[in-house]
This record gives C-alpha cells, structure tokens and sequence, in this order.
C-alpha cells in the first residue's frame, strides 16, 4: 500500500494468509466386513470426497487406534480432484 500527499510518500505491505473453507469428511463407500485366517493379510480401502486440508484419518482395531508396526501398515493417500 502506498500513501502519498504533496510531501511525499510511504509504502507498507503485509503478507496475506487465505485458510481453504473446511467441510465435513464425507466417505464415498462403505466398508465392508471381512474374515481372514489369523496372521493372513487384510486391505480394507476407503476414500473420501475431497478432504479438506488438515483431514486426519485413523484406523481402530478393538477400539484402539492402529498405527504402524512389524504386522500392520497403515497407509493414506489423499486424492484432489
């Protein structure tokens, strides 16, 4: 921005920040149930319509989140239309 008169002159900027809008996570299947022999590998895939930034998904397993180990991988890929 610049301001000026028969004097002279000052300039100042700022830096401008847009937050994207956020919407609600929304699935755009069902999982389904599965049934596997113990120590058999499982995939279970599930997509959302555009998640917004900042969307975080957490996979459970008897009510405890999952996370990465020797046995499970967890991972996400998030798509942009």
């Amino acid at each position: 921005m610049t301001a000026q008169n028969s004097a002279g002159q000052d300039s100042k900027s700022a830096d401008l920040k847009v937050n994207p809008a956020y919407a609600v996570p929304k699935f755009k299947s069902d999982l389904r149930d599965k049934n596997v022999d113990e120590g058999e590998p499982v995939r279970f895939d599930v997509a959302l319509e555009g998640p917004s930034t900042g969307t975080e998904v957490t996979w459970y397993l008897n009510g405890k989140p999952l996370s990465n180990s020797e046995n499970i991988q967890v991972n996400l890929t998030f798509w942009q239309k």
